[in-house]
């Protein structure tokens, strides 16, 4: 409540009384008490009805889908309780598991590389972006998304250098086709003449 503390206790004075379990007020207790005797009936009506095999095709009252709505609406709840992420320790290791996974998916990486990097970029993270559900997951996720290493050019083979010191044997084929060749026609050698021009 943003009202000025005076203001709360005229209210708490007014219609409230102090108890040993502190201020309560005898009508408010009563509505509440039926509102959870009426959903708890509803609950227990619907799934009797539901449990049914005659009533199979029935359609729900209106009592009943909000009982049913109660129900599912607390489950939800808990399971989101359950369900909470947490950040990484800081005296995680790289577990055995982590370790045979990255030499499966990704053998040109070295798992204890990636770790440290990977340890270092999740303890750093700040806020909510740094809690994470499962952290497996996570590190599997990270490990495919690694880039592949560079490639040393002084590495590579590159096969259109002749690894021997010898001419060309098509290139001799060629001489040696000119040689036996009829010469040029005139106007051939006129044509290129002009093209030189």
């Amino acid at each position: 409540m943003r009202s000025h503390c005076d203001s709360i206790a005229d209210v708490l004075q007014e219609y409230f009384v102090c108890t040993e379990n502190g201020w309560i007020h005898h009508r408010a207790d009563k509505e509440i008490a039926k509102t959870g005797d009426k959903s708890e009936k509803a609950s227990a009506s619907a799934k009797a009805r539901w449990n049914k095999a005659k009533d199979a095709n029935a359609l729900p009252t209106q009592s009943e889908r909000n009982a049913t709505h109660n129900t599912l609406h607390i489950t939800q709840d808990i399971v989101k309780k359950s369900t909470r992420g947490s950040r990484l320790s800081t005296d995680f290791c790289l577990t055995d598991e982590w370790k045979d996974f990255c030499q499966q998916d990704r053998p040109d990486l070295n798992p204890s590389k990636v770790f440290e990097t990977f340890k270092d970029y999740w303890v750093a993270k700040a806020g909510q972006q740094g809690v994470k559900l499962d952290w497996f997951a996570t590190w599997r996720n990270w490990v495919r998304s690694q880039n592949q290493a560079p490639i040393n050019k002084a590495d590579q083979v590159f096969t259109t250098v002749p690894s021997r010191f010898e001419r060309d044997p098509a290139l001799i084929a060629v001489e040696q086709k000119l040689k036996e060749g009829v010469p040029m026609p005139p106007e051939i050698k006129l044509a290129l003449e002009r093209l030189r021009k």
